[in-house]
């Protein structure tokens, strides 16, 4: 019996620390992988609510320009003033109504796309969302001689345009190239 007993112990006891040692390794692997598993849904789901926070401020600014009734009417006079020309019939009458509008509703158009700007440098939205959404009535605003007439200074002086006067700038240089791919456009 004595010796029976030492069999066992001789072994069962390597037998125990061997199973003991791979249970210990299968523990290690498996909660590596429920640790990993965890990082990276975590991650994802970080990488999910950053691009819903770029939606929503971009979807902010878009919505102002959409909604706000002085954005849509200087919105609307620069597509005329885009297809006329000085001279032609409805000219003058196009030059009083831009005449009339307030200048803080001028101000207020600029600052979104100054928005617009910072938020491109900023990376919360890429130049083919930017270009896409902004990019086309922002050099309409740059370009138009009516909308900067009787504002005070000029735009291409003023410090204080220099966001604004940056982002239209990096606007036609995209309009130039002209190549966007709509799958580009994505937050």
């Amino acid at each position: 019996m004595c010796c029976g007993l030492l069999y066992y112990k001789d072994f069962l006891f390597p037998l125990i620390t061997a199973l003991a040692a791979f249970i210990g390794v299968l523990a290690a692997i498996i909660g590596g992988y429920l640790a990993f598993k965890t990082y990276w849904s975590n991650e994802k789901q970080k990488r999910f609510d950053e691009k819903q926070k770029r939606f929503e401020f971009f979807y902010k600014i878009k919505n102002q320009m959409l909604t706000d009734e002085r954005i849509i009417s200087i919105d609307d006079l620069l597509l005329k003033e885009d297809n006329i020309k000085a001279g032609d019939a409805g000219y003058e009458s196009l030059k009083l109504k831009f005449d009339q509008i307030p200048m803080v509703d001028k101000y207020y158009l600029l600052v979104l796309y100054e928005q617009a700007g910072v938020a491109l440098n900023s990376g919360l939205i890429n130049e083919a969302v930017a270009h896409h959404m902004f990019g086309y009535r922002a050099i309409l605003s740059f370009n138009s001689k009516l909308f900067w007439n009787n504002m005070p200074g000029e735009k291409e002086d003023d410090q204080y345009w220099g966001v604004y006067k940056a982002f239209v700038q990096r606007m036609k240089g995209i309009q130039t190239v002209n190549n966007q791919n709509p799958n580009d456009i994505k937050f």
